[in-house]
């Protein structure tokens, strides 16, 4: 699962956000990148590699209001420096960051194209960040083009967006993906879980499903979808753990694989089946079928997942 963090009024952003992406390696991730708030346009980093990396390649005196940063486990693309988020839409006018899986990306991608919309990446997000900021320009109004927005998408999305035109607020949309927003003193933040937040505010807020809205330095503001006003919003305080966090509620992380196998097999077919093909990579394929050996090294639940996989490669010859 990736990670997000964002921040609006954050004295230090380039700290912050590095070391809240570290609090989230634990999700597992293969590139990582940043964003920042510039008058002329965004500053962008980005790597297919470790958080120390991408720290080292970011200038310490970066200085920015609002800030962006993602840990990406490749989905759709592979994990390379072009793919990682943040992503950039086509005009510059939008930023951001997006943790899920859009299940109709190809037909919404399709449907840009044809519009003359050009795509340098091949995840579902650059999709999201040009379908948003196609929507803008129809109604010249963020909230409104992020509402549209969410009525084209299926899936999964937790999203946070800079907006070129103003550089005091970080805009929002969640279905099925995790994301919450800190209260501060001074700043506020958002984050795809409590970890990255701890340290800087006691008071959150979880988005639910089909939300949408709004930080700046001293403002929160949430919508629900089908509403036209702002939800009332009811902070709550957490006494959570690291480790409980890692947790995500669970009394034990035997009982939270085991939960989380629907997910799993939702992430494999998002992944490795477009509804007609598997989408594995012809040179694997081509590498099984010229080994001679293949050696499966596991214990404890998934080596009976290898008993098992060990069982489809001999039935395939």
């Amino acid at each position: 699962m990736c990670g997000i963090v964002g921040a609006v009024g954050c004295q230090n952003l380039r700290h912050y956000l590095i070391e809240g992406l570290k609090t989230l390696e634990y999700r597992g991730y293969d590139s990582s990148g940043l964003a920042f708030s510039h008058e002329e346009a965004p500053l962008i980093y980005r790597i297919p590699g470790r958080i120390h990396q991408l720290e080292a390649i970011v200038p310490r005196e970066v200085v920015a209001n609002v800030g962006i940063g993602h840990t990406r486990w490749a989905t759709h693309g592979a994990p390379t420096e072009v793919n990682a988020h943040p992503h950039i839409s086509a005009g510059g006018i939008f930023t951001l960051v997006h943790n899920g899986v859009i299940d109709n990306y190809r037909s919404l991608h399709k449907m840009l194209e044809a519009e003359g919309i050009p795509f340098v990446t091949e995840t579902d997000t650059e999709v999201i960040a040009n379908l948003l900021e196609t929507n803008f320009k129809k109604v010249n109004d963020v909230l409104k083009a992020i509402k549209m927005t969410m009525k084209m998408l299926q899936g999964s999305y937790a999203l946070v967006i800079i907006y070129q035109g103003d550089d005091q607020k970080l805009y929002f949309a969640k279905n099925h993906s995790p994301l919450l927003i800190g209260h501060g003193v001074n700043a506020n933040f958002l984050a795809s879980d409590y970890l990255p937040m701890l340290k800087h505010v006691k008071e959150f807020y979880a988005l639910t499903d089909l939300q949408y809205g709004f930080i700046s330095k001293h403002d929160v503001v949430v919508y629900d979808l089908p509403g036209k006003s702002p939800a009332v919003i009811s902070y709550h305080g957490t006494d959570l753990t690291s480790e409980d966090i890692n947790l995500e509620g669970y009394p034990h992380y035997m009982l939270k694989e085991i939960e989380e196998a629907d997910n799993v097999i939702r992430h494999l077919i998002d992944n490795y089946y477009d509804g007609t093909n598997f989408l594995f990579n012809p040179k694997l394929i081509a590498a099984i079928k010229e080994t001679d050996q293949i050696v499966f090294l596991a214990c404890g639940t998934s080596y009976h997942a290898c008993l098992i996989g060990k069982r489809y490669l001999e039935a395939a010859g």
